[in-house]
């Protein structure tokens, strides 16, 4: 049961409440694609205050896409989350395709036999239909942050990303 929500460009941050889960995602490739990374924080918030921080990283090889990388980055955050946690969660992330994707284009998409509004197949649909299971059953809202917005969560989870890339790169001169 994902939420819709206002997509702005404020700082993401977590509502108040009992307990609430917040969620920095960012993925990026450098050169030409050739190296890719995630970045992920979790931040379990209790009262208003946070209790428990997890950074995560890794990378997905080559070849890949900006928006692959964004996707695989949720995709990473949501593995990490027990599969019985009923936390309302906040995903913040950079990409409006993966924001819009979930407010406001999904409806469309699985009426249509997973067609566009032009007719052509919606792209990655295989991360698309694995984020729709991870998604199940869970209360999500989806919040879009600008990268020019000076928060310094969505400056961090870049950071981490980029070193991932970095490391990445690294690994492959070596081969």
């Amino acid at each position: 049961m994902n939420n819709i929500t206002t997509i702005s460009a404020h700082s993401c941050t977590s509502t108040e409440g009992s307990v609430s889960i917040e969620i920095y995602v960012d993925g990026c490739c450098t050169g030409n694609a050739r190296h890719s990374g995630w970045g992920v924080t979790l931040r379990r918030n209790e009262g208003g205050i946070k209790t428990k921080y997890r950074p995560s990283a890794g990378s997905f090889g080559h070849d890949v896409t900006n928006q692959q990388t964004d996707m695989r980055a949720v995709i990473q955050a949501l593995r990490c989350l027990r599969k019985d946690e009923v936390a309302p969660i906040m995903i913040c992330t950079d990409s409006q395709l993966i924001t819009k994707g979930f407010t406001e284009w999904m409806p469309g998409w699985t009426s249509n036999n997973w067609k566009k509004s032009d007719g052509n197949p919606v792209v990655n649909q295989d991360l698309w239909k694995e984020l729709i299971e991870l998604t199940k059953e869970r209360n999500i809202t989806w919040e879009w942050v600008s990268d020019d917005a000076g928060n310094p969560k969505k400056k961090e989870v870049n950071r981490i990303a980029k070193a991932a890339a970095k490391e990445e790169q690294v690994k492959q001169s070596k081969v």
